[in-house]
């Protein structure tokens, strides 16, 4: 039959033999080649010397076949002409090929040697993919392209040859399994192993993983004329102990120098302006990097892959005991990723980025000072560091750590045992100590105004916490979260003033608080839940009046009322409070006696509420307002001191559950006595009237000749002195 516009085939005794002239016809797997059923009784195939191209998947499958002759003026050989040709041993290809097409001796498993003619240029994607029996490949000084995963499965291969190492070096390999060094491992220059390597002069540029898995290589002498190092060209290069870099070098790729193990030491020249992320991670056995920046040298100390940019250019930086220069601005992803000998390192204060996976798996890293200019890391920049236990935390306003897919982006890993925050931080990011369980102590400082979702969430070794913040924000939930159950000690500093909106939600351990004297407002809910609560001590009594608990909870609900450390029988509201909040003295089973100054004018629903041991009120005469069940369920009171000239308005929930009204005294004001006897639930009391301490004044001076005055709607007493009283004759300052 025909395979061609002028070829034909023909097939006897097992050999497909392939006549005429000019191109062969391209077939594919599922519409074969004319002889495609026959392909298992095939064994040999000659393809004639006039014929020009073998077709895509000419041969494909042909499990068969031992043995192929091509003829010589073939010039292209197709995407899977020989795929899985399983048992083809060998495979002599003329010098007039110019290229191997996609997959052309894929699976071919039974092929032992390949001889690649100089006419080569390129080599397809996944050509000798899974030729396992392929022991040794010669690559001509032609070829300038592999394609990805062309000698990817091919375990066998234990040597490449070449002709010509600045060839080499400019092949464009897309992947390490492009290499057939990948498996190979020893490279030969003709028929001697190359050792120890020296890039010619006439080599302006190392390509992509160009000896990659070459461990062979013991030491590199690069030309002076090399700009540039490709990413992974020395990859996995394990027996390399020596590495000389010109002063032409510019750039080194990342991964150039990955797992290089064997390497001690290394300079860096300072015509280096660009070197890749990973460029020396792995590199287990380095104990010295010496980097020149103008006149400027940089020393390291034990495995380093350190990519780090700068304001003016890029440089390498070391890992034990390294101090990053102070122009870095940023250290970017994986820069020190895998530095098991880096145990510690100081961040300048001009970096504002730490990359992801930054110092990935940096195991000998005990302790970490995050400078206060940094405004992002990324995520598991310090995960793996199974040493990390101290961080200091300085970055004033760096961004929250969110989720990636179903994971947190934490920074650290969970072993961390000391966190400290400096006093210059304002954001403390979402996350950032997510399921630290082996934290016990935590400090927040003054200058925090602002603290992320799920900062301190899952740290269920935390039980001691100092919080100085002095004007943080509120929250919706409690920072600590599902850690609140385990905080036994929590401490707020003298400096707060604002005490945040559901801060302390949840945390049933904690038995005291101290609310210092600083404090002016607390948040709704900033004690919900905190039910073993036995003492609140308070410093600033007039704040505390302030605050309305009627949506909050009230943790004296269950705690015992102290003020500056004394726990009082009786209360003296402080002179300038104008309200006293709800609930805010409530179940003071202690107090005994409330005395109100002339500034409080209203009293808070539930303000008094439960003060089973309450027996004296005293209310001052500029009260207005009552609250509902202000003195409510306190069953012991026996005496009220009512001040006031017009009693308020209030119903009988005031009082409720005080026993009987009639026998607790109440004592008015001369000449408002018939005023309360005619006001609801004033007039049930046992009413007195009071003699006023303006009748001593009188008599004192001798006086007769007052004033009656009307100020702002008050009624007011004025002697001839210039003394002033209110209407229930308090003296007026």
């Amino acid at each position: 039959g025909t395979c061609g516009p002028n070829l034909t085939w023909t097939l006897q005794d097992s050999v497909l033999t392939i006549s005429g002239s000019g191109n062969m016809n391209d077939y594919y797997s599922w519409n074969g080649a004319p002889w495609y059923s026959y392909r298992q009784s095939i064994t040999s195939v000659t393809i004639g010397n006039s014929v020009t191209s073998i077709g895509k998947s000419a041969f494909e499958d042909c499990s068969g076949l031992t043995s192929v002759t091509i003829g010589n003026s073939v010039t292209s050989i197709g995407n899977s002409a020989f795929n899985d040709c399983s048992n083809l041993t060998s495979v002599t290809i003329p010098n007039s090929v110019t290229s191997i097409g996609h997959s052309a001796f894929e699976d071919c498993s039974g092929l032992t040697s390949v001889t690649i003619p100089n006419s080569v240029t390129s080599i397809g994607e996944l050509a000798f993919y899974g030729c396992s029996g392929l022991t040794s490949i010669t690559i001509p000084n032609s070829v300038t392209s592999i394609g990805y995963s062309a000698f990817y499965g091919c375990y066998g291969l234990t040597s490449v040859h070449i002709s010509d190492i600045a060839a080499w070096c400019g092949i464009s390999f897309s992947s390490s399994s492009s290499n057939p060094l990948y498996y190979a491992k020893h490279l030969y220059l003709n028929e001697n192993e190359i050792t120890n390597l020296i890039i010619p002069n006439s080599v302006t540029s190392i390509g992509v993983h160009a000896f990659d898995g070459c461990s062979g290589l013991t030491s590199v002498t690069i030309g002076n004329s090399v700009t540039n190092i490709g990413e992974g060209a020395f990859y996995s290069c394990s027996g390399l102990t020596s590495v000389t870099i010109p002063n032409s070098v510019t750039s080194i790729g990342g991964g150039a120098f990955y797992g290089c193990s064997g390497l001690t030491s290394i300079t860096i020249p300072n015509s280096v302006i660009s070197i890749g992320g990973g460029a020396f991670s792995g590199c287990s056995g380095l104990t010295s990097i010496s980097v020149e920046s103008g006149n400027t040298h940089y020393d390291s100390r034990n495995n380093c892959n350190a990519l780090i940019e700068t304001t003016s250019n890029t440089i390498i930086a070391g890992c034990k005991n390294t101090v990053i220069p102070n122009s870095v601005t940023s250290i970017v992803d994986g820069a020190f990723s895998d530095c098991s000998g880096l145990t510690s390192i100081t961040i300048p204060n001009s970096v504002t980025r730490i990359g992801i996976a930054a110092f990935y798996n940096c195991s000998g890293l005990t302790s970490i000072t995050i400078p206060n200019s940094v405004t992002s890391i990324g995520y598991d920049a310090f995960s793996g560091c199974s040493s990390l236990t101290s961080v200091v935390w300085n970055a004033v306003n760096c961004s929250d750590f969110s989720n990636k897919g179903s994971e947190i982006s934490k920074p650290f890993s969970s072993n961390i045992t000391s966190f400290v925050f400096g006093n210059s931080v304002q954001h403390i990011p979402a996350n950032i100590c997510y399921y630290m369980n082996n934290l016990t102590s935590l400090t927040i400082p003054n200058s925090v105004t602002s603290i992320g979702d799920y900062a301190f969430y899952g740290c269920s070794g935390l039980d001691s916490v100092i919080w100085n913040a002095r004007n943080c924000g509120d929250f919706n939930a409690s920072p600590f979260n599902s850690s609140c159950n385990r905080v036994k000690v929590f401490v707020l500093g003298n400096s707060v003033q604002h005490i945040p909106a559901n801060l302390c939600n949840g945390m049933t351990r904690i038995k005291e608080i101290t609310i210092p004297a600083n404090v002016e407002t607390i948040g709704e809910n900033a004690f919900l839940d905190c039910d073993n609560l036995s003492k609140v001590d308070v410093y600033n009594l007039a704040a505390w009046c302030n605050t309305d608990f009627t949506n909050t909870y009230c943790p004296l609900r269950s705690a015992d009322l102290y003020i500056n450390g004394t726990k009082p029988t009786r209360i003296d509201i402080p002179d300038g409070v104008t309200k006293v909040g709800a609930y805010t003295f409530l179940n003071c089973t202690q107090v005994t006696e409330v005395v109100l100054p002339s500034s409080v004018t209203e009293i808070g629903p539930n303000a008094f509420f439960g003060g089973s041991r309450l027996q004296t009120i005293t209310l001052d005469d500029a009260l207005e307002t009552i609250g509902d069940n202000a003195f409510a369920s306190c069953p012991y009171l026996l005496t009220i001191n009512a001040n006031m000239a017009f009693p308020p308005l209030i119903n009988y929930s005031v009082f409720a559950n005080c026993g009987a009204l009639s026998g607790i005294d109440c004592y008015v004001p001369q000449g408002s006595l018939a005023l309360y006897r005619k006001t609801p639930v004033w007039a049930e009391f046992n009413l007195h009237e009071n003699e006023t301490d303006l009748q001593s004044t009188q008599a004192e001076n001798n006086t007769t000749q007052i004033k009656k005055i009307l100020e702002n709607g008050k009624l007011y007493i004025l002697l001839p002195d210039g003394t002033k009283y209110s209407a229930t004759g308090r003296k007026v300052e």
